[in-house]
């Protein structure tokens, strides 16, 4: 009875789409609103709570709420990574970024668990809380944003003229580093 009403809830809060369901369950889980009793072996929820959740029935304004929850840095180099596109990898992101690889790496890990982006070669693994920033630097690390709406959720969020401001930052410092490395590979 309970678990009916729940998965009303949750169809009509995320309209039945598989991409909102999966994220509506993680806030719910982030809020304690839905919890394992291992006790029991059995789901509790409160029922109640759940359907007083302020959310969005908008998968783009869901995904901009959670993204405001994430540290400054962890949104910065989100935001970066939008204006470069779906996939990008580590040493374009520094280099737009102005930071270190490592540095990248170590912010990114917050988007990582949080399902943002996701890992596209098992190499981050081998450099997670390591601090080698030799090799990091060295290592083609490739990611991805976990859907094309995190990436438009996290595109939409930066405001017009920093966006432009971005795009331009972004072409003068591949241009410049690609200039410096007498090499292609920056450019997109």
């Amino acid at each position: 009875e309970q678990t009916s009403q729940l998965s009303e809830i949750i169809i009509d809060k995320t309209q039945g789409n598989p991409f909102y369901i999966h994220r509506f369950l993680d806030l719910l889980n982030e809020e304690s609103l839905i919890n394992y009793d291992f006790y029991r072996s059995q789901w509790t929820f409160n029922l109640k709570q759940i359907k007083q959740l302020a959310t969005s029935n908008d998968v783009v304004t869901f995904l901009k709420n959670r993204l405001n929850k994430l540290s400054p840095d962890s949104q910065y180099l989100l935001q970066l990574a939008a204006c470069i596109g779906n996939c990008f990898d580590l040493k374009i992101l520094s280099v737009i970024a102005d930071k270190s690889a490592q540095f990248c790496l170590n912010i990114l890990h917050e988007t990582i668990d949080k399902d943002f982006i996701v890992v596209l070669n098992e190499k981050y693994k081998i450099y997670q809380g390591l601090d080698c920033e030799e090799l990091t630097e060295k290592i083609d690390m490739q990611f991805c944003f976990s859907h094309d709406r995190v990436q438009q959720a996290t595109y939409s969020v930066i405001e017009q003229p920093k966006r432009a401001d971005f795009h331009l930052r972004i072409g003068y410092l591949l241009k410049e580093n690609s200039e410096k490395n007498k090499s292609n590979d920056y450019l997109i």
